[in-house]
């Protein structure tokens, strides 16, 4: 072969493989990470007083009970249990309750040793909101350390919840707590040069971030704060579409460790 067909072979080749590279580049993946933040949530939803996990108490014994491995530190034998659900799987979560002692108190075994007594006891109060009600409520949230399955890694962090309502010997009714997640995740995006904070908000109360309806916030009007304009269910979100038109695909399989932009 000629030596200036050979050159613009091996020229075509140069232009192939740099054009192969350049699709793979504008192709790329890239994990933005999550933080956990614990107070309100980043904007006002309307949430019925009486919706969240609903777990029903029941009287138990709390010693030589296979679920309880340590009671907490109380004279009494027969305290209320439930058990909340949280993370992916799910996984049960113990919790005690004593509405007779000096001082009402509810325990949550918020890392699943069933070990009661190495857990901080959160004082709880009798509302005055419902007159003729035993129904009690906790100033302090409830924490708890939620673990997820992501492919190969465990991953945990903290999630905490509000308790807002609950409640014993309602004629007609089982006893019952309502727990409402309060935390929520905050991130940001980088993408061409401009940065986005983002969050991401459990609504259906079982501590995971990625479920389809809840919620994906992203600040697009860069004033620092979210809006209910700003929220989209995740069951409606495959794709991000920017100001400038371009559009990215999102996965929030990591989540809540990362979100994983294509682009």
């Amino acid at each position: 072969m000629p030596n200036h067909l050979r050159g613009k072979f091996v020229l075509f080749g140069l232009v192939i493989l740099l054009f192969s590279l350049t699709i793979k580049a504008l192709h790329g993946k890239e994990e933005f990470p999550l933080r956990p933040v614990d107070r309100d949530r980043p904007f006002r939803l309307k949430v019925e007083e009486e919706v969240g996990q609903k777990c029903e108490l029941r009287m138990v014994r709390i010693r030589g009970n296979s679920k309880i491995e340590q009671p907490p530190p109380v004279d009494a034998n027969v305290l209320y249990y439930a058990e909340a659900v949280f993370g992916n799987p799910p996984q049960p979560y113990g919790i005690l309750v004593d509405l007779e002692g000096e001082r009402r108190q509810i325990w949550v075994d918020a890392d699943r040793d069933r070990d009661f007594a190495e857990e901080t006891g959160y004082e709880i109060f009798k509302s005055d909101r419902h007159p003729g009600l035993n129904v009690y409520y906790s100033p302090m949230p409830l924490r708890f350390l939620v673990t997820y399955s992501l492919g190969e890694e465990e991953y945990s962090i903290p999630v905490h919840f509000d308790l807002p309502f609950l409640v014993v010997a309602w004629a007609g009714y089982r006893d019952y707590l309502l727990l409402k997640t309060r935390t929520w995740l905050a991130g940001n995006l980088l993408l061409d040069g401009e940065e986005f904070p983002i969050a991401l908000v459990d609504t259906d109360f079982n501590g995971c971030f990625n479920d389809p309806r809840d919620l994906f916030l992203i600040d697009m009007d860069y004033d620092l704060n979210f809006t209910a304009a700003e929220a989209v269910e995740i069951r409606n979100i495959s794709k991000l579409r920017f100001k400038r038109g371009s559009y990215q695909e999102i996965s929030f399989a990591a989540v809540p460790k990362a979100l994983t932009v294509t682009y």
